[in-house]
């Protein structure tokens, strides 16, 4: 089997059949020379006649070795490779599952607010995303884009469910909570109500003032 390509090398798919139909014509016109007979093929017609060659074949049982292409492009430790991304993507779940319980708790038909959210989290389920070997900027590209998508449904979605269900207004849904300041109470003309909202997954802080 000859493979051909990587990563962000098919751009021009004419220019590389073409090269490859040239390949393969020169390389069997010498078929009177050697036993090559070069044609494209599929992984299962390729391990069919490895199959028919009846052979036996090693197992590699060790460990493979790991390497980074780059320094934030570390391509083995899947499981383990950017914890703060992997953490942030299972929290964005939650608050994401739970916009739409409350949104058709409350009734609001506010599916097309959350569209964008469910978007990042589809995309930040690529190979190249969640295992965390994409390169940095793609990285902060998919932070920024759940970050957006959490208050979309903070905003639009939740604080409107617990306004309708609870008819307290106005609320506020913090995200803040690692902090000392808070920019949204800071003008208020009178001290808010703190409490939380306990889940099985997480906390949400709920500011009612």
């Amino acid at each position: 089997m000859m493979t051909m390509g990587s990563d962000f090398h098919y751009q021009n798919g004419h220019g590389w059949f073409k090269n490859l139909d040239k390949l393969i014509k020169y390389v069997n016109a010498q078929v009177n020379e050697s036993n090559v007979n070069v044609f494209y093929s599929t992984p299962s017609c390729y391990l069919y006649a490895l199959n028919q060659m009846n052979r036996s074949w090693t197992t590699k049982e060790d460990d493979f070795f790991p390497y980074a292409t780059n320094e934030h492009s570390i391509w083995t430790g899947y499981f383990t490779s950017r914890p703060a991304l992997k953490r942030y993507e299972r929290y964005s779940n939650n608050i994401l599952q739970i916009a739409r319980q409350l949104n058709a708790l409350a009734n609001l038909d506010r599916r097309n607010d959350l569209f964008r959210f469910s978007e990042s989290m589809a995309i930040i389920q690529h190979h190249d995303a969640i295992t965390g070997t994409e390169w940095q900027h793609v990285a902060d590209d998919y932070v920024q884009r759940l970050a957006q998508g959490i208050d979309d449904a903070l905003v639009s979605v939740v604080n409107n469910a617990y306004h309708k269900l609870l008819s307290i207004t106005p609320h506020y849904l913090c995200q803040s909570l690692n902090i000392s300041q808070c920019l949204i109470i800071e003008n208020q003309h009178r001290v808010p109500t703190f409490f939380f909202l306990k889940d099985v997954k997480f906390d949400l802080f709920l500011c009612l003032f």
